[in-house]
């Protein structure tokens, strides 16, 4: 019995490989097709990455030196603009837009922007800086809801000024909670609750002052104990 158990097995086997071979002889041509087809993609991916991508990126860098560096030495204007023997920064942001060096230039842009009041330009600016890093993205969406703020605080009280201090708030919470530093994480939360205590949103405000007392590692700090007695407050609006 397991004779013929063995029998049936070595023959069912070698039906499969008939026809397996039955299958490889007659779509010979569609296979090495695909075959082709594979190794072309991956010479593509390994040629785009090794001599299109890598050389772009060290262009872009390249391009972009002079200007970073009239950016650290507080040139601004020059930074920003350029000058006949480089490309400022406006420009860098256009000609490399999405890339991690088009976003450092949109980055450095918005503080410009920021510093010289355009908070509508530096607004954009910072929204095109969308960093992967989380201390920058920390820096982006805390610069973000700085600008939205000082747009709405230029609106007349209303419903134009709140609907811009809702748009900020995410930004405030979102910079709070991807902080790693301790001193950040209290100043975004501080934003944030800020901002609620503006809109009245009482309940949202608490939760802010509770992630400022959890983030601070000095109970008699003037930030810890404000957040103390402005959560009491807080908490005694949400009550009425």
């Amino acid at each position: 019995m397991a004779k013929k158990n063995t029998d049936e097995t070595i023959l069912d086997v070698q039906e499969v490989y008939t026809k397996t071979e039955l299958f490889i002889e007659n779509n010979k041509k569609t296979l090495l097709g695909i075959l082709a087809l594979v190794v072309i993609a991956i010479l593509a991916f390994f040629m785009y990455n090794n001599l299109v991508k890598g050389p772009a990126i060290a262009n872009a860098n390249e391009e972009a030196h002079l200007a970073e560096m009239y950016f650290m030495m507080d040139s601004l204007d020059t930074a920003k603009s350029g000058s006949d023997l480089f490309d400022g920064l406006e420009v860098i942001a256009d000609d490399h837009a999405g890339s991690p060096v088009g976003m450092r230039a949109n980055y450095q842009l918005g503080v410009i922007n920021r510093d010289n009041g355009d908070f509508e330009a530096a607004l954009a600016n910072f929204k095109n800086a969308n960093f992967g890093s989380p201390l920058l993205g920390t820096m982006v969406n805390g610069n973000i809801g700085d600008c939205l703020v000082e747009i709405g605080a230029s609106y007349e009280e209303g419903a134009d000024q709140s609907a811009k201090f809702k748009e900020a708030l995410p930004y405030f919470k979102k910079a709070a909670n991807s902080s790693k530093d301790e001193i950040t994480t209290m100043l975004y939360y501080k934003k944030a609750a800020n901002v609620c205590l503006k809109l009245e949103m009482y309940k949202e405000a608490v939760n802010m002052y509770d992630g400022i007392i959890t983030a601070s590692s000095n109970v008699t700090s003037a930030d810890y104990k404000d957040a103390v007695k402005l959560k009491a407050f807080a908490t005694a609006k949400a009550s009425n």
